[in-house]
């Protein structure tokens, strides 16, 4: 097996060797930038009254395995409790396979939020509504019994969003999925997290970026992205601009510590995914 290759990570001696036995992890963060850059720390604690997430995890130097529960992440406008809900991402029996690159889970769902009918719009489906002022579209998820499938179907005088691209569990190109309605479309992943940046001292970073141009490929990210502000002035090539990532301890964490090591990410360096000789 190659080692994995984290630009700048090893040099500051952030990266641990993984073991073959797993180990319990605890989730810290599930954050995120939109597509204008701006960052978010999406809520999935129950503090902004939605239900607490149970999830449970297991880290063995190169999966990350939900082993029970759900985690239901939410993205709020202002980023505070009582904003006005965008979406929420929903998913049961999680696994990311940083070795090979892949996203699987038992179950996704983007929940659309109040925030879209308001302006016209399916946040979820990327979608307009037509002069009737309905939402006329939909999306199938688990289509087939994956996880990883989702169909959309733009109905009545709806139109797409440009580029033509909607949620789902992970970023495909045009491949599509069971020849559906839409399955040459391209999708923007919400959880295909599959770049480790960070897995030492009991700390486990992933994250990965979504293409902007919408032809659904992923890569990785500048660690500056993930801390708080403005990505102005660190962001040159766009990859700030729908980064995600996921951010876990070895220990049950509390609120004063969610963030404590933010300033290390600052100096990380691009990474590359971690492949399989």
């Amino acid at each position: 097996m190659k080692k994995a290759t984290l630009t700048a990570l090893a040099a500051i001696g952030l990266v641990a060797t993984g073991t073959a036995s797993a180990t319990t992890y605890y989730l810290n963060q599930v954050g995120l930038r939109a597509g204008s850059g701006t960052y978010y720390s999406l809520f999935y604690d129950g503090s902004d009254l939605n239900p607490a997430s149970t999830a449970t995890w297991d880290w063995d130097g190169t999966t990350l395995t939900m082993t029970g529960g759900f985690l239901q992440a939410n993205q709020r406008i202002g980023n505070a409790p009582g904003g006005t809900s965008l979406i929420s991402d929903y998913v049961t029996g999680l696994t990311i396979n940083t070795g090979t690159g892949t996203t699987t889970a038992t179950s996704y769902s983007c929940i659309e939020g109040v925030f879209g009918a308001g302006t016209g719009a399916n946040q979820c489906a990327n979608t307009s509504f037509g002069f009737n002022g309905l939402n006329d579209s939909s999306v199938i998820y688990n289509d087939g019994g994956m996880a990883d499938c989702e169909e959309r179907i733009v109905g009545g005088d709806d139109a797409s969003g440009t580029p033509a691209v909607f949620r789902g569990l992970r970023s495909w190109n045009s491949t599509g999925c069971n020849g559906g309605v839409d399955g040459n479309m391209t999708g923007r992943g919400a959880l295909d997290m599959i770049y480790v940046m960070i897995d030492s001292g009991g700390q486990l970073v992933l994250a990965s970026w979504n293409d902007l141009a919408g032809n659904g490929g992923v890569g990785g990210v500048n660690g500056a992205c993930l801390n708080p502000g403005s990505a102005s002035g660190i962001d040159p090539t766009g990859f700030c601009r729908r980064a995600h990532w996921l951010v876990l301890s070895d220990t049950v964490p509390v609120p004063a510590a969610v963030w404590m090591f933010g300033s290390a990410l600052g100096v990380l360096g691009a990474v590359r995914r971690r492949i399989k000789a």
